[in-house]
C-alpha cells in the first residue's frame, strides 16, 4: 500500500490540482451522505478519508485546511440544511471537538510518513558518509546495465580503495578515520555528474557508476578525483591516497557482480603496483 501511495504522490507532484480535486470531491460526497442520513446515522468518521489524503500528500497545511473544510461541511449538512434546533454554543463545541479529532489524526499521519521516509533513507544511505550504500549501488547498476544494453551506450565503473587507511584508524583513532571516509565521499561527489552514482561499498572501499561514459572520459574523472583528494589529504597532513580501478564496458557486462569484480581486480592491480595509482581497462 505504501508503494501505491508513493506512486500516487509522484503523480500528484506533477499535477497537484488532481489531489486537491479528489479531496474536494470526497468532502462533497461525504457531506452529501451526511445530509441524506441526518442525525439518524453518524458518518463523521468518513471525513477522515479526505483529511488523511490531504495530510499524506499535501502536508500539515493541507491537512489543517481539509480538516476545517470537513468540519464546515459537517456543520452545513447537519445544522444548517436540516435546521436542527441546536444551540450555538453546542454547535461550536461539537465542531471544535470534531476539528481537534481530525487535526490529531492529521498530525499522526504526517509523523508516520516522516518516520517511514526517514527509515527508507537510512536503509539506503551509508550512515558514516551520507552517500549511497552498496544495496543502492547494485540496484542502480542493474538498471544502468539494462539501459546501456538497450541504448548501446558505454558504461564505466570505478572501484576505489583508500591506501594506508588502517594506519589512520590505528594511529589517530576511528574518529579521524571517519573524517577521512567523509572526505573521500565528498571529494568523489564533487567531481561527478548528477547522473553518476557514488556509493560506499563497505570499509574504506567506494564505487562510482558513470553511465554513458567512455574510457577517455572515465580516465579524466579518475585523474581529477585522485589529484583533488591528494591535495586535500596533503593539506590535512594525512598520508592517505587512493588506488582506483576503472573499467569501461562498451558492451554491457552480464551482471553487476561481474562488473564490480573486474573493477575490483583493476583496483588491486593499482595497489600492487605501489598504490596511489589508477589502472584502466576498456572491454569491447
Amino acid at each position: 500500500m505504501y508503494r501505491a501511495m508513493v506512486k500516487f504522490w509522484e503523480l500528484s507532484t506533477r499535477t497537484p490540482h488532481r489531489v486537491i480535486g479528489v479531496i474536494l470531491l470526497l468532502i462533497v460526497l461525504v457531506g452529501g451522505a451526511d445530509y441524506v442520513t441526518g442525525y439518524e446515522f453518524d458518518v463523521e468518521v468518513f471525513y477522515l478519508a479526505p483529511v488523511a489524503l490531504a495530510s499524506w500528500f499535501l502536508g500539515g497545511l493541507g491537512g489543517i485546511l481539509t480538516s476545517c473544510a470537513s468540519v464546515l461541511m459537517w456543520v452545513t449538512a447537519n445544522d444548517v440544511l436540516h435546521q436542527y434546533q441546536v444551540s450555538i454554543p453546542g454547535m461550536l463545541w461539537n465542531s471544535l471537538v470534531l476539528w481537534v479529532f481530525f487535526a490529531i489524526v492529521s498530525r499522526m499521519l504526517i509523523a508516520l510518513k516522516s518516520s517511514m521516509e526517514r527509515e527508507t533513507k537510512m536503509a539506503r544511505t551509508d550512515f558514516k558518509t551520507g552517500i549511497a550504500n552498496a544495496m543502492v549501488f547494485y540496484e542502480r547498476a542493474e538498471l544502468e546495465i539494462h539501459r546501456a544494453r538497450r541504448n548501446r551506450h558505454p558504461l564505466s565503473v570505478f572501484y576505489i580503495d583508500c591506501d594506508n587507511f588502517k594506519g589512520i584508524n590505528d594511529g589517530l583513532g576511528h574518529h579521524t578515520g571517519d573524517e577521512v571516509l567523509r572526505t573521500v565521499a565528498s571529494t568523489l561527489k564533487e567531481d561527478v555528474r548528477v547522473t553518476d552514482l557514488v556509493a560506499r561499498m563497505g570499509g574504506d572501499e567506494f564505487c562510482i557508476l558513470l553511465p554513458e561514459t567512455d574510457a577517455p572520459g572515465a580516465c579524466l574523472v579518475a585523474q581529477r578525483v585522485n589529484r583533488k583528494f591528494n591535495d586535500v589529504m596533503t593539506a590535512k597532513g594525512y598520508r592517505v591516497t587512493l588506488s582506483i580501478g576503472v573499467v569501461t564496458f562498451m558492451t554491457p557486462p552480464g551482471s553487476v557482480d561481474h562488473m564490480v569484480k573486474m573493477a575490483d581486480d583493476m583496483m588491486y592491480s593499482a595497489k600492487n603496483d605501489g598504490k596511489n595509482a589508477i589502472r584502466t581497462v576498456s572491454i569491447d
